[in-house]
């Protein structure tokens, strides 16, 4: 009899929409730590982000200039900015494994909202020479859904309570479907994650997607859950970034 707990962890924190405008490269990349804790590193380019706490600017200019790091406000007042110092030959920073001369600043993450980042390159008597600006949406709301729950459930499959009893069932297609997804920011994807009553990781899967319905739906009519005869206590994990 194969038995899990379905479980929907909680949803990515902070989404940010990025988008650069010209393709200027004093702004090398920016990286944060994701509400789960983990570390990333995006390009300007990249068009989401959930960024916490910091948010660290790698600038790039060159010697005897200073590089400038602003957020605005859609009325372009200023929420926070930092100016590095006169960089030298010896200010070097590495991105995507190549050395540049530059600096990294670092400006808190703002709350959600409409802002433009402005990276600035300036000469030595604090006049600019370059100036980039790059449209940013910070979406402080999760995805959400409304349901989750098998489908083609019969012959005896439980599906009520906090354990469901999925061992015993037809020929259809049996499969997970999570309903009602839905987020201010577009959805990057969906995963699910299978744990066995040891808690080891058995399946870590890309799950279909259909953005116009809002759905996710899983299969485990067959290959999802070991191939034996079990009775076992599962734990099924999905995740919306």
């Amino acid at each position: 009899m194969i038995n899990f707990k379905p479980k929907i962890p909680a949803m990515l924190g902070a989404l940010a929409v990025l988008t650069a405008g010209a393709a200027h490269a004093e702004l090398l990349e920016y990286t944060f730590k994701a509400p789960d804790g983990t570390q990333r590193s995006l390009t300007p380019n990249a068009n989401y982000a959930n960024p916490t706490g910091n948010i660290s600017f790698a600038l790039s200019a060159g010697i005897d200039r200073k590089v400038k790091i602003s957020v605005l406000r859609s009325d372009g007042t200023v929420v926070s900015t930092a100016t590095s110092h006169l960089l030298g030959a010896t200010d070097r920073i590495t991105v995507g494994g190549k050395s540049y001369y530059g600096a990294e600043l670092q400006l808190p993450a703002p709350v959600g909202g409409a802002y433009t980042i402005r990276a600035e390159i300036l000469a030595s008597d604090g006049s600019t020479v370059q100036t980039d600006e790059y449209p940013l949406t910070v979406d402080v709301t999760p995805p959400t859904y409304s349901s989750l729950a098998p489908v083609y459930s019969n012959y005896g499959q439980v599906t009520s309570g906090d354990v469901w009893k999925l061992g015993l069932g037809g020929s259809e297609d049996n499969a997970f479907l999570l309903s009602g997804i839905s987020d201010e920011s577009p959805i990057k994807g969906v995963k699910a994650k299978l744990y066995r009553q040891d808690g080891s990781l058995y399946k870590d899967v890309s799950v279909n997607y259909d953005d116009a319905n809002g759905q996710a739906r899983q299969s485990f009519q067959s290959g999802f859950f070991p191939a034996s005869d079990l009775d076992e206590v599962f734990t099924l994990q999905f995740e919306i970034s």
